[in-house]
C-alpha cells in the first residue's frame, strides 16, 4: 500500500494509479464575478475583492489587493451587496480564499447571490 502525505495535491493524489480523487464536495460550485467585502472578525480589518466561486456551504474570495496573506481558521463575515454571510477561511491558495460557511446558506439566497451582476472589467 502506497502512503500519500496529506500535503500532497489532489492534482498529483489523483494522478497515481488507484488512488483517485477521493476529495468531493457536498454543495455543488457555482462560478460567478462578484464584487464582495471580507471582514475579519477578530482582527477588526476588511478586505475587498471578488467572490469567485460560490455554493450552499461555502465559496471563494479573491482579494483585490496583488497579495494573498496566508489564512486559516480566521473567523471572517462574507459581505455581498445585501447579504452578510458568517464563514472561516478554510484554504489559502493563488486563487484566493475558501470559505466554509457557518450554516449553509438557503438555496434562495444562493440564487439571488448568483443573480447580482456580474462584475464587469472591461
Amino acid at each position: 500500500m502506497t502512503i500519500i502525505p496529506s500535503s500532497v495535491s489532489r492534482v498529483v493524489r489523483s494522478m497515481i494509479p488507484g488512488m483517485g480523487n477521493s476529495f468531493s464536495r457536498r454543495h455543488e460550485r457555482y462560478t460567478c464575478s462578484i464584487i464582495a467585502k471580507l471582514n475579519f472578525i477578530e482582527r477588526g480589518f476588511s478586505i475587498d475583492g471578488e467572490l469567485n466561486e460560490i455554493s450552499l456551504g461555502g465559496g471563494r474570495f479573491r482579494p483585490a489587493s496583488t497579495h494573498i496573506l496566508m489564512r486559516s481558521e480566521d473567523s471572517v463575515v462574507l459581505v455581498v451587496e445585501a447579504f452578510a454571510i458568517e464563514a472561516y477561511i478554510v484554504n489559502t491558495t493563488p486563487l484566493g480564499y475558501g470559505l466554509k460557511f457557518r450554516e449553509p446558506i438557503a438555496e434562495t439566497q444562493l440564487t439571488e447571490i448568483r443573480d447580482i451582476k456580474k462584475l464587469d472589467l472591461f
